[in-house]
């Protein structure tokens, strides 16, 4: 499912059209930073990436400890999971 407008919650279908510095909203007009668009855990941007193979979607969750040591090690970027299914 393509991410909701942080603004107005309409689905922006051509999201991966123009991945900028600040998209807009085609609805309202809402500037927002792509890698801040919820994909509800089933997609994510980022710089880093730790992957995990052979277990189901939301079958392991990570800690908060997991996701705090995580952070520190990244100079104090934030981390979030989302799953993948192939």
């Amino acid at each position: 499912l393509p991410p909701r407008c942080e603004a107005c919650r309409k689905r922006i279908s051509d999201w991966q059209k123009a991945p900028r510095q600040r998209a807009e909203c085609p609805h309202c007009g809402h500037r927002q930073d792509p890698a801040s668009y919820d994909f509800k855990q089933s997609a994510g941007f980022g710089r880093f990436l730790l992957k995990i193979e052979n277990i189901f979607p939301q079958e392991a969750i990570p800690s908060p400890r997991l996701l705090e040591v995580l952070q520190q090690a990244s100079n104090g970027a934030p981390w979030h999971h989302f799953y993948q299914q192939d």
